[in-house]
């Protein structure tokens, strides 16, 4: 597989082998234990700006959303499954002392989250039987988040602890190929040449500023940044986006699945939003990290330009459904890269968001 609600009152043919088939059910474990650790709903410090009971989000980057393309060389991307609900405990330390921190007649909503999740990159060809040294490295992440974060009507502020591995303990091959299986497609042949184990921890600090540009037409205009500092990712971001809609004040710049944040639930109709983000790298370790059984010849580019476009829409008082698409500029480079010609990668993201 290619990579990879609520109202305005309360928002509130063969079977995989190995750890491939127990999957499902650690993935109903996680999801059975986000929604345990969910405190009693409690009513929204802003009313529109988030659900006031717990929220179940699924956030899914698949480059097939946009259409096939047996050629991308990132032909499987991510997935994350996040739990948050309402923080009624004052702010922490580290989130008092953002630069973006919001003055207290913000009435700021305050939410906590737990994220889970995995990405899965490949080179440009699957049917390969040899690693291509001058393409980016196979291999996976799987990575488990706490989150804080707050919304107010014009600033969102937060922090993120991530710890993530990579290596066979993120899961890549038996996830990937127990699905093509289950698919009736090929198999990836080339895991026994993926991104050897690494444990990673990141700490994300997340700053995003709104004005708005019509009171009628819900539309914002926002500018933001975060900063990444860990041993298998270090960035700088900053981004713009234009929102719009009878909920665009809810809207929030898109964010591929590896780095997904908190964001408020629609409290009626949709929101359309469109941006760029320019990402500053000075490492990734997706793509330079060491492999099994070749000599990787790439590293990340240091400097990557995205946009991005999609919309929210509030199907039923609970449910939430969004789509988007993310076009990124090469973000790796090295000896043979430009020969072969990449495509920049281009993939799709579908979000479903649950209020209890």
């Amino acid at each position: 597989m290619n990579r990879a609600l609520c109202d305005g009152r309360r928002l509130p043919d063969r079977p995989p082998v190995g750890i491939a088939r127990r999957w499902p059910c650690l993935v109903s474990v996680l999801v059975a234990g986000l929604l345990t650790g969910a405190g009693p709903p409690v009513r929204a410090a802003e009313p529109g700006l988030s659900a006031a009971g717990p929220v179940l989000r699924s956030v899914i980057d698949n480059d097939e959303f946009v259409g096939l393309n047996r050629r991308d060389r990132w032909y499987s991307s991510g997935v994350v499954i996040m739990g948050d609900r309402a923080d009624p405990l004052p702010p922490d330390p580290l989130a008092s002392r953002l630069p973006c921190q919001m003055p207290t007649q913000d009435a700021p909503d305050a939410r906590r989250a737990w994220a889970f999740g995995q990405v899965i990159g490949m080179q440009n060809r699957r049917d390969l039987t040899m690693a291509a040294a001058n393409d980016r490295p196979i291999g996976a992440l799987l990575w488990l988040s706490h989150l804080r974060a707050r919304f107010s009507p014009y600033r969102d502020a937060g922090w993120a602890m991530t710890i993530n591995t990579t290596g066979p303990a993120a899961l890549g091959e038996p996830v990937q190929n127990g699905l093509h299986r289950m698919l009736g497609v090929d198999q990836v042949a080339i895991w026994n040449q993926q991104l050897r184990p690494r444990t990673g921890l990141e700490l994300r600090l997340h700053c995003l500023q709104r004005t708005a540009l019509g009171i009628a037409s819900g539309s914002t205009f926002s500018v933001g940044w975060e900063l990444v500092l860990g041993n298998r990712l270090t960035q700088f971001e900053t981004q713009i986006a234009i929102a719009l809609g009878p909920s665009g004040a809810a809207m929030r710049p898109v964010r591929e699945a590896r780095l997904a944040w908190p964001v408020p639930m629609l409290t009626r109709g949709w929101g359309l939003i469109a941006g760029l983000r320019l990402r500053a790298v000075a490492r990734d370790g997706l793509l330079d990290g060491p492999t099994f059984g070749y000599e990787n010849r790439i590293t990340a580019r240091h400097a990557v330009l995205e946009w991005f476009a999609g919309g929210q829409w509030r199907l039923t008082r609970h449910w939430q459904l969004g789509y988007a698409i993310v076009r990124r500029s090469m973000d790796f480079d090295g000896p043979g890269v430009a020969g072969a010609h990449y495509d920049p990668q281009t993939f799709g993201q579908l979000t479903l968001s649950l209020a209890f």
